[in-house]
C-alpha cells in the first residue's frame, strides 16, 4: 500500500500549526503552567525568563513549525512508499 505523500505531509503542517497555537495560547493565558511545562519537557534552567510573544513572533514561530511538520512528514512519506514493494 502506497501513502499519498502530499496529504500525509498536509495532515501534519496542520497538527503542527495547531500544536503551535495551543502552546502560545498557554504561554499567553497560563505563563507560570506554561513555564513549568517547558521546564519538565525540554530539561531547561530553572531561572529561564519568560518570554514575550509578540504578533510577528507568534507568525514566524507557526510559519516554521508548518514547514517543519510538512518536510518531516514528507520524508517519511517518501521513504515509507519507497520501502514498499512495488
Amino acid at each position: 500500500m502506497k501513502l499519498n505523500v502530499k496529504g500525509l505531509a498536509n495532515a501534519a503542517a496542520i497538527v503542527a500549526a495547531g500544536l503551535f497555537t495551543l502552546c502560545a495560547l498557554l504561554v499567553i493565558l497560563a505563563p507560570q503552567a506554561a513555564r513549568s511545562l517547558a521546564l519538565v519537557l525540554f530539561h531547561l534552567d530553572p531561572n529561564l525568563r519568560m518570554v514575550n510573544i509578540g504578533w510577528w513572533d507568534f507568525l514566524g514561530g507557526l510559519l516554521l513549525w508548518i514547514a517543519g511538520g510538512w518536510v518531516i512528514a514528507g520524508a517519511a512519506g517518501w521513504l515509507y512508499n519507497r520501502s514498499q514493494p512495488a
